[in-house]
C-alpha cells in the first residue's frame, strides 16, 4: 500500500485512555475475519486495531439505523451522501436536522447541526453538536488493485447498538473515482451499511481510502466504495468550517416546538435542533401554543414576522393573509409586537396609523404634521436650527452645470485664473458658485 498522500487539517480527539489514532499495520492485518463482515459479522473489541476510531451509526429521528459514519474531527462525521434526502425542500431539511450520530459504546447521540454535500461525489460530511468520544481519522491514501483493506460497519440487524463489525476485502478494480472490493473470506458488504469506512494499512499507520456506498442484496458480490483520495479540499474545506455552539439539552415529554423568526426549533433526541424553514421558501408557523412547524409560505410576501406598510399591519398567522388598519385604531400604530413576536397594531404616538417618537421625529415633531424647516432638527419636541456644524452636513443643492464652452482644460467645470481657482471670470455660473462657497465659509 502506498503512504498517506493526504492529510486532513484534523485532530485526533482521544478521551476514556481510548488509543491513538495511528494503529500499528501488523494488528490490522491480524483483524479477524468473519461469514458476514457488516451484518453478523466479528465486533470490534477493545483490543481490536480500528477500536480507537470513532465509527458509530448515524440514527433517525427515532433513533433508528441509517447509515454508518466515521469522524474526521472531532466534531465532524462523514458518511455516505445518498444516506441523506435529496433535494432542498423542507422534507430534507428536516430530516437532515433531525440525524444523530451514536458512537460506538456509547450511549450519546450527538445532534446532526450542519450539513455538507459533495457536489459529485456520493459523499457528506455532517457537523456534529457535540464531540465525540474516540479518536478521528487524520490520514487519507489511494486504494491499489490487489489491497488488503478493512471495512467497519454498524452491522445492520445486529441486536447491540454499541457494536460495530469489521471485515477483511481485497480491492479489484480501481476507477478514477471510485473501487470495488471483494470478500478476502466468506464474508460480504450489504447496501444497508452505506457509509462504512474502508480502511488500508500504510507503513506506520492507518488510513481511509473509501466509503462503502453500494452492495447486493444478498450481501454478496463485489461491493463499491468511493475514493476519499478525490475528495480532498472538499473534505478539509468542510471539516474547517465552524459548526456553532453545542446543542443545548432538551426534555423531551415537555419540550414544546417553538419558532425563533422563520426557524424552526424543535426537541429531537433531547437536543434542540434549529430547522431554518426559510431554506426552503417555508415560513415557521406558531399553532398557538401547542407547537410549530415549517409551513408552506400562503400569504405571498408577507411572512410570519409581518410588516409594516404605511399604517396597516400585515402578517401571516396560522397560514392567513392578516390585515390591519392602525391609523384607523386610536391610540395605535403599526410596529413590532413584543408580546407576539409579530408586527401588529400597538398602543404608541401614531401619526397616520405610523408609530413615531415625536421627540426626535422631523416630520411629526412635537405633534402630528408639525415639520421642521430644511435647516432645522427636532429635539426634545422642538424644532431647533441647526448649529454651523451641523449646517455643514445639510446638502446644499448643486451649483448649475456650465454652459457649453466654458469648461476649462481639466474638464473640472471651474475656470483658473490669477485670482484664485474657479472665482474670476465671466459667466453667471461662476457667480452662484463663488457666492455659495462664502456663504458657507461665513456660517
Amino acid at each position: 500500500m502506498r503512504s498517506r498522500l493526504i492529510a486532513l487539517a484534523v485532530a485526533a480527539v482521544v478521551v476514556d485512555a481510548v488509543g491513538a489514532c495511528a494503529v500499528d499495520a501488523d494488528a490490522l492485518d491480524a483483524a479477524p475475519a468473519s461469514a458476514r463482515a457488516l451484518r453478523d459479522g466479528t465486533p470490534l473489541a477493545p483490543a481490536d486495531a480500528l477500536a480507537a476510531v470513532a465509527v458509530g451509526r448515524l440514527v433517525d429521528v427515532d433513533g433508528r439505523l441509517r447509515c454508518t459514519a466515521t469522524a474526521l474531527g472531532p466534531r465532524h462525521v462523514l458518511t455516505a451522501r445518498h444516506c441523506l434526502r435529496p433535494g432542498g425542500d423542507v422534507d430534507a431539511i428536516l430530516d437532515e436536522r433531525t440525524l444523530g450520530f451514536r458512537e460506538r459504546g456509547d450511549d450519546v447521540v450527538r445532534p446532526v447541526v450542519t450539513v455538507a454535500r459533495h457536489p459529485d461525489l456520493d459523499l457528506a460530511l455532517l457537523g456534529l453538536g457535540a464531540a465525540v468520544r474516540g479518536a478521528a481519522v487524520v490520514d487519507v491514501a489511494s486504494p491499489a488493485a490487489g489491497d488488503a483493506v478493512t471495512a467497519v460497519g454498524a452491522g445492520l440487524g445486529t441486536p447491540d447498538d454499541d457494536v460495530v463489525h469489521a471485515g477483511r476485502f481485497v480491492v479489484d478494480d480501481v476507477l478514477d473515482d471510485r473501487f470495488t472490493v471483494v470478500a478476502a473470506v466468506d464474508a460480504g458488504l450489504c447496501p444497508g451499511d452505506s457509509g462504512a469506512p474502508v480502511f488500508a494499512a500504510t507503513a506506520d499507520a492507518i488510513a481511509l481510502v473509501g466509503v462503502h456506498v453500494r452492495g447486493f442484496d444478498d450481501c454478496g458480490g463485489p461491493s463499491t466504495a468511493v475514493r476519499v483520495d478525490r475528495a480532498g479540499d472538499f473534505l478539509a474545506a468542510a471539516t474547517s468550517a465552524p459548526v456553532g455552539a453545542a446543542a443545548d439539552a432538551c426534555d423531551g415529554a415537555a419540550a414544546v416546538d417553538h419558532c425563533v423568526d422563520d426557524t424552526l426549533r424543535r426537541c429531537v433526541l433531547q437536543t434542540w435542533r434549529s430547522i431554518p424553514c426559510a431554506a426552503a421558501d417555508h415560513a415557521c408557523v406558531d399553532d398557538d401554543g401547542q407547537g410549530a412547524r415549517c409551513a408552506p409560505v400562503p400569504c405571498g410576501d408577507v411572512s410570519a414576522a409581518g410588516r409594516c406598510e404605511g399604517g396597516v399591519a400585515l402578517a401571516c398567522v396560522g397560514g392567513t393573509r392578516v390585515v390591519r388598519d392602525c391609523a384607523a385604531a386610536e391610540g395605535r400604530g403599526c410596529a413590532l409586537d413584543p408580546s407576539t413576536g409579530r408586527v401588529g397594531c400597538v398602543p404608541c404616538d401614531a401619526c397616520d396609523g405610523v408609530c413615531v417618537d415625536h421627540a426626535v421625529d422631523d416630520d411629526h415633531c412635537g405633534a402630528c404634521g408639525h415639520a421642521c424647516a430644511r435647516r432645522e432638527r427636532c429635539t426634545a419636541g422642538a424644532c431647533v436650527a441647526l448649529t454651523p456644524r451641523d449646517d455643514e452636513e445639510v446638502d446644499d443643492p448643486p451649483p448649475p452645470p456650465p454652459p457649453p464652452g466654458d469648461e476649462d482644460d481639466a474638464g473640472d467645470g471651474v475656470r483658473a485664473t490669477d485670482e484664485g481657482p474657479g472665482c474670476a471670470g465671466s459667466g453667471a455660473w461662476v457667480g452662484v458658485l463663488c457666492g455659495l462657497r462664502r456663504r458657507r465659509r461665513r456660517s
